[in-house]
């Protein structure tokens, strides 16, 4: 298995838990009545329509179609879409619960083998006007969607018919985000689509891990410099001649991780990102003079020994290769390199050990500037008839899926007066009463289904509408809990996923790696911050990108090996700007100007 697979993986399990609606509802004079209420004050504003139910004056209220509406949804059916004997994308815990709790019906509009063929039935809904009601696709496709019209924009619903607690979790996530969690979605103000979560750490964190066991045979610390992580390269080389310190592969210029981080940190050079400038406009990290400074660095490297010689002629799998051997120090990857590929590792070398650094650059912070971790977001059409039963539905959702959380039970009281609706279940209402059957067929004593707690598959993958349900970083808080079990010796208290975590990571003998990243991320956690770029690409970005991409890589391969002085940067930015770059430098602070 590879990077980009294991990538691909997780992406393609998350786009399978996602439901979308579709199409106008036939219901349009029905009416919405409360169904449960909490005290907080809330003023009222008038129906858009008669058909539009009305906020309370007096407080905010649950609200449930007294005649059912229908919503339709597409979906992508994959070989994990199972469904009890009896049960489909239109009939299942989450669509009864939907119907039982909201007056929602929720019919499929299209299913989709693939998500390329999803993306292409929307273009196609688009010119037969017939898009879904809810409508689920990646930012690109979304971007376009709002540009022209297609989508409803958010603010004005979520503002009259959120709850507290809605609108308290969304205040939550702008605030872990940097402000960039609606950012891909917004246009002069206004946004358009919510983001499936706000996982900023699990999907787009990452760090460098180095041998722990070769560490101890040095007599090293984890470096957390420059000159501290030069020295052990150093000492490494001079101890294993044919070692390779520092893991490369051919792909220099990152649209995920940064495999380069370790020389360009020091100097707080970000190349493939767009951080913000000293004038306050995006500037492209790969022409800055911080990255000449850091290719100057990898040139050394590479003349003393540290890197493969061979880099540039492997990808990430062949240059793997010899990180699983246990030749390599050090490789800068993903959080869930615990998983894969460092165990493999310790199959061939079963003394293995890693630990997890970030460098420190000139301030003494290790900075993280990561990639768009909201690619995939859901919006609603223009068109649809009941836009606010969105809203309705996603007040309940936030309700029953955060309801195990005391502290924020607790808080919501006291400062907005809201009630939970769905009470707190007990542990043993997560425990699958026949846990040996396959998941769609478990049942749970849950008191009061609802999303994330149902009698049937606890955890329903079917979420017809808005997918997130409030949670912010839950990744890196799970693995916090792992992580801090460990350090106590004690796992009382985990959850049952937390625990599985534990199991997987022990068996893996990886779980050192995954107690050491979260620490490092827990340190460097208020110093990560989002590419400041997370929109569409930008015409020219789809007309001279791969060409532009092509001319960094191979201008820093050749600084690296020396075959180009270093001075040749210089010339390198000013071809970059002239072949597009400076065009693409104007479209993309024309979009940062629009999304504030």
């Amino acid at each position: 298995m590879n990077k980009r697979t294991i990538t691909l993986a997780i992406s393609i399990a998350l786009v399978f838990s996602l439901i979308l609606a579709a199409c106008s509802s036939k219901n349009s004079d029905n009416k919405a009545s409360p169904s449960s209420k909490a005290t907080m004050t809330q003023e009222a504003s008038p129906p858009a329509s008669t058909s539009t139910p009305e906020p309370s004056p007096t407080g905010f209220e649950f609200h449930k179609y007294d005649t059912p509406i229908q919503l339709t949804f597409h979906t992508l059916v994959g070989a994990d879409s199972k469904w009890r004997d009896g049960e489909s994308f239109e009939n299942n815990a989450f669509t009864r619960w939907a119907k039982d709790e909201l007056g929602i019906e929720w019919k499929t509009k299209f299913l989709s083998p693939t998500f390329d063929d999803s993306k292409t039935k929307l273009n196609l809904g688009m010119a037969s006007n017939e898009l879904p009601d809810a409508i689920f696709s990646d930012t690109a496709q979304l971007g376009v969607l709002a540009g022209q019209g297609y989508l409803a924009p958010l603010n004005e619903l979520i503002e009259k018919y959120g709850s507290p607690l809605v609108k308290d979790r969304l205040k939550a996530a702008m605030e872990a985000s940097g402000g960039k969690f609606l950012s891909p979605y917004t246009i002069d103000g206004k946004y358009y689509a919510l983001p499936i979560d706000v996982e900023m750490w699990g999907r787009t964190y990452y760090n460098t891990f180095i041998r722990q066991d070769i560490l101890d045979s040095l007599g090293k610390q984890v470096p957390q410099t420059l000159e501290q992580f030069e020295d052990v390269l150093a000492a490494y080389k001079a101890k294993v001649p044919d070692g390779i310190g520092v893991f490369l592969h051919k792909d220099l210029v990152p649209d995920g991780v940064n495999q380069m981080s370790p020389a360009m940190q020091p100097y707080n050079a970000y190349p493939g990102r767009w951080v913000v400038g000293a004038d306050g406009k995006l500037a492209y990290g790969s022409i800055q003079p911080e990255t000449k400074k850091g290719l100057e660095t990898l040139n050394k490297w590479f003349k003393n020994g540290w890197l493969d010689k061979e880099f540039i002629m492997k990808d990430f799998n062949k240059a793997l290769e010899q990180v699983v051997a246990g030749k390599v120090l050090s490789i800068t990857g993903d959080w869930w390199y615990a998983y894969y590929p460092l165990p493999d590792v310790v199959k061939n070398v079963e003394t293995a050990k890693f630990s997890a650094t970030s460098l420190q650059g000139p301030d003494g912070k290790a900075r993280l500037v990561t990639t768009n971790p909201f690619s995939l977001a859901i919006g609603i059409s223009s068109k649809s008839e009941h836009p606010e039963a969105f809203i309705y539905q996603l007040n309940e959702m936030m309700d029953s899926a955060l309801r195990q959380d005391s502290a924020l039970r607790d808080r919501m009281k006291n400062e907005y007066g809201y009630e939970f609706k769905y009470p707190v279940e007990s542990a043993n209402s997560q425990i699958a009463k026949n846990p040996e059957a396959p998941q769609e067929q478990q049942d749970f004593d849950v008191v009061k289904p609802g999303p994330m707690f149902f009698r049937t598959s606890i955890k329903t993958k079917f979420f017809g509408g808005f997918q997130w349900v409030g949670d912010v970083d839950k990744g890196l808080n799970d693995l916090v809990a792992v992580a801090n079990a460990v350090d106590k010796g004690n796992k009382d208290g985990l959850s049952l996923s937390q625990q599985q975590m534990l199991n997987d990571l022990t068996n893996n003998k990886t779980i050192d790696a995954l107690v050491s990243e979260v620490h490092q991320a827990q340190s460097i956690r208020s110093d990560m911050v989002i590419d400041g770029f997370t929109g569409a690409p930008t015409p020219t970005m789809i007309e001279k990108g791969a060409y532009l991409k092509k001319l960094e890589n191979e201008i820093f391969a050749k600084i690296i090996f020396g075959s180009k002085p270093i001075d040749d940067f210089d010339k390198f930015v000013s071809d970059w700007k002239k072949a597009g770059g400076d065009q693409i430098t104007q479209e993309v602070n024309d979009w940062y100007a629009k999304s504030k």
